[in-house]
């Protein structure tokens, strides 16, 4: 998929199944740090 950020914070999603739009980032939580290590 791919998602596209505006400048005010929100998101949109576009999957396979369709279009999500105006996620905030309020909502949205990292699932994966750019650190080296792997986590569960």
């Amino acid at each position: 998929g791919r998602v596209a950020v505006r400048t005010t914070g929100s998101f949109n999603i576009k999957t396979k199944n369709g279009l999500v739009q105006g996620i905030s980032h309020k909502y949205c939580q990292p699932i994966h740090k750019k650190d080296g290590y792997a986590y569960v």
